[in-house]
């Protein structure tokens, strides 16, 4: 997954969701100090988007909002319970629909239409189930559950991947008014505690208890701890404290407070440009941005002269705070569908039009869509329910069409699919790697021209495991996940093997498993995402900070020892760099790592085989053939990648020569003539950029089976009974 912002999972997008301008809002509530901040978080935002080099951080234009929206929002509670002394649900989240849902439903529809006619058919799987979550307000989760799920991981950021933090802000405006009735209830049962007094605790304990859970979170489990909804409820909650103090008169002398205000201001810039995607968020980190905005709201428009409040009442700067929520909501999709239909990265003119093209849709929905929509005399002066219920009849809309779409793709794909598999199994002449086996040449089979297996829009779930097998253990857990596959046919002389390592060990299922099947073996998998089977960590990993490969490789270890394998086959991903001691470099650390791990295996009776690993292209395969529109022919030249910088040093090939393990060196199937192509033979070689599809790899097993009985004719396995 493409992923995007302070850690490796976490997106370069961020929306900003708008919490005033609504009928809620009084006309004080327009002040010139937030209007200003909105501007700040929305200039970082964008061009943190638009130019990440430039602007490192500016993804804390998020946490801004959530500080304004929770100050807002519960400005308009508790004045609306200090004059009725209750909440009028409905009435609230009616209001809230109104000023919000039109201008992103709006754009979401937009999007999905701009998908269709743009975007590569191999995403639309992916998106139209990122545009269903976004109608939802879902979006988070969803992102959040891809994070850690592996085979998500290396997902595309989609047109409404922004749309991640407007759902934790419609969530806050679910749950939000709740609690603040929960306090309510305490002051009713406990006659001693007023009503402020017992909303003053519940929503410190709920901000405290969620600021503790977003700290843990972000240290233990960062691609997560970014998008969940529990890890952002302390900055709502900061802002509501805030509004909760200055229910009374704004304490303190104008000079300090003019002060106050400019160092704040001073923190949010600075942490703009100082903080980058490389560090964990949110964490204990957004205590920095979060705390300075509190601060300028608490500040206000000191009466001195040389305050900055001037500066923040320039008309610019307060129309460009009065358009934010549009902005953000149109600035983000012409990023991710443009590059498309260009077909090359954007220039700096393209990304200056976006802005300017995004500002004027930004108006023309605050003039057209969301101020018509807001103010209209037939939905306000009905009943709640209407609104609520067109709400929910759009909502549905939109998520029944994106559906639909996605459904009718599934089964393109499912059949395209089918019809591959029975090719594969039918020994189709010159089909994946036949048609560049050395002893095949020359190998032309006519009824392929023009084919490709799969095509490109199921290329991208083209598995070597299905994905509901749950075989493969997530890049941040330890847990060993166990796999059988096959079960040897023996019962007085049982060979049992096992692939072990990381995603690119993975990729060899396919082919090992028609071998295992043909000596009759079983098959089991260990296998876990990022983390080599070595006793040197990669120091490329984020994993390798919270010791999850380290405890995978010892568990694994102690179950290869209690239950011996008479073959272990492993591979890994090159291009990493791993943990090194004083004077070694990356290179001798990752050999001195897998020799040291396949002697304890040897010294178990086991026999240890490495796959090179193969070539790394620069883009995604199938994103990049389906920009070609059927031109298989073109992918020789445009998908293709050189030799020379897509294969990378393998220290499994030094390390097989210090201790005496196989090594099965297939590069001759992925590289010809200097060039590595992404189709052979027809079929399309990798499932992303890396990873093979699972059709080239069962095309592979002829090969890579020669190679490895060579290596047993001279090593023959032992057979270790399973206990």
């Amino acid at each position: 997954m493409a992923m995007f912002g302070p850690v490796a999972s976490a997106p370069e997008s961020a929306t900003l969701p708008r919490s005033s301008d609504s009928p809620l809002v009084a006309p004080r509530d327009l002040r010139p100090e937030i209007q200003a901040l909105r501007a700040i978080a929305v200039l970082g935002v964008v061009t943190y988007h638009l130019w990440p080099h430039v602007v490192h951080g500016g993804f804390i234009g998020v946490d801004i909002f959530f500080v304004i929206s929770g100050f807002l929002i519960t400005s308009h509670l508790l004045r609306e319970v200090a004059k009725t002394g209750r909440i009028k649900l409905a009435s609230f989240w009616a209001r809230r629909a109104r000023r919000l849902l039109p201008a992103s439903l709006l754009v979401i529809a937009a999007s999905f239409l701009a998908t269709i006619a743009f975007a590569p058919a191999s995403l639309w799987d992916q998106f139209d189930s990122e545009f269903a979550a976004s109608a939802l307000y879902v979006q988070n989760w969803l992102l959040a559950f891809n994070s850690v799920d592996y085979l998500a991981a290396d997902n595309a950021a989609s047109p409404v991947q922004h749309y991640w933090s407007l759902s934790v802000e419609e969530q806050f405006y679910v749950v939000w008014p709740l609690l603040i009735l929960a306090g309510i209830g305490i002051a009713a049962l406990v006659s001693r505690v007023s009503r402020r007094t017992a909303i003053a605790v519940v929503l410190t304990v709920v901000t405290g208890a969620s600021l503790i859970y977003c700290v843990l979170l972000t240290h233990f489990d960062p691609a997560p701890a970014y998008f969940v909804t529990t890890t952002r409820a302390w900055e709502f909650g900061l802002g509501g404290l805030l509004a909760l103090l200055l229910e009374k008169p704004r304490p303190g002398n104008p000079v300090l407070r003019a002060v106050l205000s400019w160092v704040a201001l001073a923190v949010i810039v600075l942490t703009n440009f100082y903080y980058t995607s490389s560090i964990s968020f949110p964490g204990y980190r957004a205590l920095l941005p979060t705390v300075a905005t509190a601060l300028v709201i608490y500040a206000g428009v000191p009466d001195v002269r040389w305050a900055p409040s001037r500066l923040m009442g320039l008309r610019p700067v307060q129309w460009l705070g009065d358009i934010s929520y549009s902005f953000y909501l149109w600035h983000w999709p012409p990023i991710i569908l443009l590059p498309f239909v260009f077909d090359h990265g954007l220039t700096w003119i393209q990304r200056i039009l976006i802005l300017v093209a995004s500002i004027v849709l930004a108006w023309l929905t605050k003039r057209f869509v969301e101020d018509p929509v807001r103010r209209a005399r037939w939905l306000n002066r009905r009943t709640p329910y209407l609104t609520l219920a067109l709400t929910a009849v759009t909502m549905i809309a939109i998520v029944v069409s994106t559906t639909t779409a996605s459904t009718v793709k599934d089964a393109q794909i499912a059949s395209t699919i089918a019809q591959n598999k029975s090719l594969t199994r039918s020994g189709t002449d010159c089909l994946g790697a036949a048609a560049v086996a050395p002893d095949n040449q020359p190998c032309v089979n006519p009824s392929l021209k023009g084919k490709l297996l799969p095509d490109a829009a199921a290329g991208e779930r083209d598995w070597v495991i299905p994905p509901d097998r749950h075989c493969r253990t997530g890049v941040y857990s330890p847990k060993v996940l166990f796999c059988t596959f096959l079960k040897p046919t023996s019962q007085t002389n049982p060979i049992r093997i096992a692939l072990v390592g990381d995603s690119h060990a993975e990729q060899w299922l396919p082919a090992v498993q028609i071998i295992a099947k043909q000596h009759g073996w079983g098959l089991d998998t260990y296998l876990k995402g990022g983390c080599p089977f070595s006793t040197v960590e990669r120091a490329d990993n984020e994993s390798t900070s919270l010791g999850s490969c380290a405890t995978w490789n010892n568990t694994v270890m102690q179950r290869l020892a209690a239950n011996p394998y008479s073959l272990i086959i492993t591979s890994e991903v090159t291009g990493s760099t791993f943990v090194t001691n004083p004077g070694e470099t990356s290179q001798e650390a990752g050999v001195r790592g897998l020799v040291a791990q396949w002697d304890k295996v040897q010294a178990m009776g086991t026999e240890v085989v490495a796959i090179r690993d193969g070539p790394s292209l620069p883009r995604s395969v199938p994103q990049c053939l389906s920009g070609l529109h059927g031109d298989v022919a073109a992918q020789v030249g445009v998908c293709a990648g050189k030799e020379a910088t897509a294969l990378h040093p393998d220290p499994q090939v030094k390390a097989a020569q210090e201790s005496g393990a196989g090594l099965i060196d297939l590069t001759e199937f992925f590289c010809q003539h200097s060039i590595c192509p992404a189709v052979i033979g027809s079929v399309v070689v990798y499932r992303d950029n890396a990873h093979l599809g699972g059709t080239y790899s069962r095309s592979l097993a002829p090969y890579l089976g020669r190679q490895l009985t060579a290596y047993l004719a001279d090593h023959p396995l032992k057979s270790h009974p399973s206990s």
